[in-house]
């Protein structure tokens, strides 16, 4: 399994035709054409995750906010990335170390990427999200019905998040089981021959929608 940044067209529209099946929206193009898709690729070509790094504004989670709510942002908007499409299907992954590599790729592209933090979204339906992605300390910049955008097929109970990249870096000090826990279950599976479960773990449209939306 490898890390693949798509560019062409015909890679990006695959892209989010997959990705809209785990994060419940079919992203813009144009969208994805203007940012940095990385996919999680297996040796025989299949798609089995991926994440997509809207690196300049407009940020459609930030649009989504209903008008007159208070900008809560609290850095510049120009220090700051959108990270959406973001999704893991471990069924269709063939290494048993999937899920640890790629939150490893996950925390490289936001070094190189020189902001200061991201936004991303996730439906407020979702628990498990929550409970995820609280790991980073996330600033709710609103919590509710957002504004329809273009490629949901109904309007959503969301949250919106912001997240410093510092605070994030130095989760998986204060919370080291995060990234040793996805180590040490695939290892032993992989030492017992015992199969991984047969479940997707959503990372999404922003938005395990990071799955983000």
């Amino acid at each position: 399994m490898r890390f693949v940044v798509l560019r062409s067209v015909e890679e990006l529209n695959r892209y989010r035709l997959i990705a809209a099946k785990y994060i419940d929206v079919l992203l813009p193009l144009e969208y994805l054409q203007r940012s940095k898709v990385v996919a999680y690729v297996r040796d025989d070509g299949a798609y089995c995750g991926g994440m997509v790094f809207v690196m300049q504004g407009p940020f459609r989670v930030l649009e989504s906010i209903p008008d007159g709510v208070i900008n809560r942002l609290p850095v510049d908007q120009k220090d700051v990335l959108e990270i959406t499409g973001f999704w893991l299907d471990r069924r269709q992954a063939t290494s048993k170390l999937a899920s640890f590599f790629f939150w490893i790729r996950f925390y490289i592209e936001l070094v190189i990427s020189g902001k200061k933090g991201f936004v991303y979204a996730y439906c407020l339906r979702k628990k498990h999200l929550e409970k995820l992605y609280a790991n980073g300390n996330p600033i709710a910049l609103f919590k509710g019905a957002t504004k329809m955008q273009e490629g949901m097929s109904s309007p959503e109970e969301e949250s919106v998040e912001f997240v410093r990249w510092p605070t994030l870096f130095f989760g998986p000090v204060r919370k080291p089981q995060f990234l040793i826990r996805r180590f040490k279950v695939a290892l032993l599976k992989q030492l017992s021959g015992v199969k991984t479960p047969k479940l997707p773990i959503p990372v999404d449209d922003y938005s395990e929608e990071l799955e983000v939306n």
